[in-house]
């Protein structure tokens, strides 16, 4: 019993050290580029403010230090987050999603759809760590699984503004090769999005305490994935 103590403090010791601010976190849009606006009137660029705080302090509660791209409310551009990615361990942008306009019907004056719900992880092969922010995004897929998380599919619809080859579909994967913040991050990079907010039943999760918190853990067992998978930069 002695022993294993031993190995778990050991090993959380080794994760703090190896994440000291080598593990960054991008929460997508800003005021001035807003993103998506949920069944009941949220704007997306907040949902993503907050999942990364909870993200933040449940890392940091566990003695894990991570970079954030920008504080809350603030704006960047995507270049900018990209070339913080410099020298970190991952990069992962947190965003919520949305759907197409064939999906949507308005309620209450706000986009809702009941067709379209789940998450989704995005990588890049203009990436120079393509293969390795595929493992990444497989390590953080099968945790959210593990939590009861189902993948999204609509983005694998052969439409415009979709038809987003799937890398696996079990996981929920896609591959995006143009968004900026993974193409030009100089890091494995992923960028997941967490719950579809036109959706009532995903929205109201979404800004559930109880939600966020199993989000950030699914990510930090990715991140002791990445720890015995380590990059060669």
């Amino acid at each position: 019993m002695v022993r294993w103590l031993l190995f778990g403090l050991l090993f959380f010791a080794q994760v703090h050290a190896a994440f000291a601010y080598e593990f960054l976190l991008d929460p997508g849009h800003s005021p001035s580029k807003p993103g998506a606006e949920s069944c009941s009137g949220g704007l997306e660029y907040v949902y993503n403010d907050n999942l990364v705080r909870t993200i933040v302090n449940d890392l940091h509660n566990q003695g894990i230090d991570v970079d954030v791209t920008k504080n809350p409310g603030a704006d960047l551009s995507l270049q900018a987050r990209a070339q913080k990615a410099k020298g970190k361990k991952i990069f992962l942008s947190i965003h919520h999603d949305s759907a197409q306009p064939y999906l949507i019907t308005r309620k209450h004056g706000h986009p809702c759809s009941d067709k379209v719900s789940g998450y989704s992880i995005f990588v890049s092969r203009k990436n120079k760590y393509f293969e390795l922010s595929l493992e990444y995004a497989r390590a953080l897929g099968r945790e959210l699984q593990k939590f009861g998380m189902v993948p999204s599919t609509h983005h694998g619809e052969p439409v415009k503004g979709e038809n987003r080859p799937l890398l696996d579909a079990q996981l929920g994967i896609y591959q995006y090769d143009d968004l900026i913040v993974l193409k030009h991050a100089d890091a494995p990079a992923l960028l997941l999005e967490a719950a579809v907010i036109v959706n009532p039943q995903d929205d109201a999760m979404a800004k559930s305490v109880d939600f966020q918190h199993k989000i950030a853990s699914a990510i930090k067992v990715m991140l002791h994935f990445a720890l015995v998978h380590p990059t060669t930069q």
